[in-house]
């Protein structure tokens, strides 16, 4: 009787015992899943990559791991800038402020990331998708970037977060925005200009604006000192200028449309009826129309009918003459009969310089 009571202690303190070490094994399961979230490391790729844990010979390396999912800190030399993004370093200039504010400060905001990979840049792991100048500034600090991953981003869900961002924080030029669209029309991001102009909390006025200051020429844009002053109504009425053919006008009045003195109501009467641009542009009397300036440049001279109304304006420079009609007359330059004439008359003088 008594073997039976000691075989039965046995059993129920090895039974005792193993459920003990379950429960410590689950314990220490539960411990390590959370140190593991505490270091960034849940839902996480282990790359082929390794990195050294010390300095002694022989020590043992450990995987680097690339979280993929949530809040992370991590090194800004393994981002870059997503294909869409759209802020110009031109228009993140307070990246030296930024980065002082992150040694002095810390980050608050995270950067929205996605995990990315390419073979081409095996050291790139994730994506900025908003962003940009925290990143900038995380690399000039040679700080760890807090990010937010998010791995399910689809690339139109990804557009929308970077607009925001970029509307909440310092904002970008109206060009720059107008380039952001057009682009993402020209890729097929969106399908149309109405599923975008939704997407995006615009009106079709307001997205027709943006797309035609889009078309600005790439000179006027280069001549222009302060992009980021210029508003997308001026941008637009400035590009339908230059679509109608009088950059070389627009170029020349420039300086006055950014300073202010020409704007509002009097560019919306110019994009109107172009023929009033003589009314802004610098003239001298006719007489010394000729006369060459110091930096090369005669002064325009402009020729009228008998009865006083505009006919074209001819401008010389050192390299080239430019002859602009005004008004209705430019329609001769679509007429094939005026153009042919006007050919016939430049070869019959044959001119030779003296």
């Amino acid at each position: 009787m008594s073997e039976t009571k000691d075989r039965r202690r046995q059993r129920n303190a090895e039974a005792g015992a193993v459920g003990k070490l379950g429960r410590d094994r689950q314990s220490a399961m539960v411990k390590a899943l959370q140190n593991i979230e505490r270091a960034g490391d849940v839902s996480a790729e282990v790359s082929g990559d390794t990195v050294p844990v010390g300095t002694v010979a022989g020590t043992p390396e450990r995987p680097t791991i690339y979280p993929t999912k949530g809040q992370r800190w991590v090194d800004p030399e393994v981002c870059w800038p997503w294909r869409w993004a759209d802020r110009p370093d031109s228009e993140a200039l307070h990246v030296d402020e930024l980065a002082q504010s992150l040694d002095r400060d810390g980050q608050v905001a995270p950067a929205i990331v996605r995990p990315v990979r390419d073979s081409e840049q095996p050291a790139i792991r994730y994506e900025i998708i908003a962003g940009y100048v925290r990143w900038k500034a995380a690399l000039q600090a040679r700080r760890q970037l807090l990010v937010d991953i998010r791995p399910d981003l689809s690339d139109r869900e990804a557009f929308s977060i970077m607009v925001v961002e970029n509307e909440l924080r310092r904002g970008l030029s109206d060009y720059t925005r107008a380039k952001r669209y057009q682009r993402a029309l020209d890729e097929g991001l969106f399908a149309s200009k109405g599923e975008l102009a939704e997407a995006m909390g615009l009106s079709n006025a307001q997205l027709s604006k943006y797309l035609g200051f889009a078309k600005l020429p790439n000179t006027v844009v280069a001549a222009c000192q302060n992009m980021t002053a210029l508003p997308l109504t001026t941008g637009y009425l400035l590009a339908g200028l230059c679509g109608k053919g009088f950059q070389e006008q627009v170029l020349e009045l420039l300086p006055k449309i950014e300073s202010g003195d020409i704007a509002g109501r009097q560019l919306e009467e110019l994009a109107v009826d172009p023929s009033q641009l003589e009314r802004f542009l610098s003239r001298v009397p006719v007489a010394e129309a000729t006369e060459v300036s110091l930096s090369g440049r005669s002064e325009p001279r402009s020729f009228v009918s008998s009865l006083g109304k505009p006919l074209f304006t001819v401008n010389i420079s050192q390299r080239r003459a430019l002859i602009s009609f005004v008004g209705p007359f430019r329609l001769l330059l679509q007429n094939e009969q005026f153009l042919d004439r006007l050919k016939a008359m430049v070869e019959a003088e044959d001119y030779q310089p003296d």
